[in-house]
């Protein structure tokens, strides 16, 4: 933890008198200093879109058969690599005091150890959140279908549509992501919140996470599991979240799509449901052999009393409001 952060927990934390609306803007204030820094992730993520959208109009112009979608999702994918480093430079500028802790990485001296079996177990448990999100995801779709109101994930269907095009994006998806996305948000985001207890450290960042993707359905399964990746990360250590969220998209999402692929497609859903079930029912077993100690985590963890009124600073606000323009792509009428 940097020497500013500890200065603003510090101010959270310390027995001073303070009216209760003090109260209320320090916490808004400890809240929007980490949520800036993904808003600040944003903008720059994105801002390489801008001269690869010119690139793409310009050879589409120029080219007399329109637009070439192989071109265009190597720009695509491009910009999002470019991006996303881009967005990790300035990111480790801004807390190079924070990253430079060994702990920061690798986790404080009393860490819990990581075995096979546990980390088997994690990965079972991010099946069962695929599976949960399945099934939410249906449930949704089904009772906006009833008011002719279809719904689906545009960035999910944006980012499938641009690997098809260019491998490159794999890339980004399966290397760059949990790396980036993890030193941000379990490693600086959730360091810079822990000063108010385990809890809201984790729960507040897997928020965030799910309201970066800006997408109703694929936020929802990200704010599910950055709830485990940021156990992982608190309990463990930040490069087991890296591997386990390396596993899910380089695995289970993108190396399960690229297998069922293969296959006849009669036999297509049948193994990628079938699939889902079993290891979701072993997540469940899991989660169900562990709910004491689960329980006595959370109440041990617990926050100090209004702790989540920093929900709603500005900032955490902004990323609210980017989530919902974002989700309204997924949006049309049937």
């Amino acid at each position: 933890m940097t020497e500013a952060t500890t200065t603003h927990a510090n101010d959270i934390n310390r027995p001073t008198i303070l009216t209760a609306r003090e109260r209320r803007s320090r916490m808004r204030a400890f809240v929007g200093r980490n949520a800036g820094l993904v808003l600040v992730y944003i903008l720059v993520l994105n801002l390489p879109a801008v001269p690869a959208g010119i690139v793409s109009a310009i050879s589409a112009a120029s080219s007399p058969v329109g637009p070439v979608p192989h071109l265009d999702g190597t720009m695509v994918a491009i910009a999002q690599c470019v991006g996303m480093v881009a967005a990790l430079a300035v990111l480790l500028v801004i807390r190079r005091a924070q990253v430079t802790d060994r702990a920061f990485w690798l986790g404080a001296p009393d860490r819990r150890r990581m075995t096979p079996g546990r980390f088997a177990a994690f990965v079972a448990i991010v099946a069962t959140i695929g599976g949960v999100t399945e099934v939410g995801t249906a449930a949704l779709q089904s009772c906006f279908a009833l008011f002719g109101i279809s719904l689906t994930s545009a960035s999910v269907n944006a980012i499938n549509a641009t690997m098809n095009e260019s491998s490159l994006m794999i890339v980004a998806v399966v290397a760059l992501a949990p790396v980036i996305e993890e030193v941000l948000f379990r490693g600086m985001v959730m360091g810079g919140l822990r000063a108010r207890g385990k809890i809201f450290a984790i729960v507040t960042t897997a928020v965030l996470f799910g309201l970066m993707h800006g997408d109703l359905l694929q936020g929802l399964f990200a704010a599910l599991g950055g709830v485990l990746l940021g156990y992982v990360a608190m309990e463990y250590s930040l490069v087991w979240a890296m591997a386990l969220h390396f596993v899910n998209n380089g695995v289970l999402s993108v190396g399960l799509t690229q297998v069922i692929g293969l296959l006849p497609d009669a036999a297509q859903d049948p193994v990628y449901y079938g699939f889902l079930t079993v290891t979701s029912l072993i997540g469940l077993g899991v989660l169900w052999l562990r709910r004491t100690e689960i329980r006595d985590y959370i109440t041990a963890n617990r926050s100090p009393r209004g702790s989540y009124v920093g929900w709603t600073s500005a900032r955490f606000l902004l990323m609210v409001l980017f989530c919902v323009i974002g989700s309204s792509a997924g949006f049309s009428l049937m």
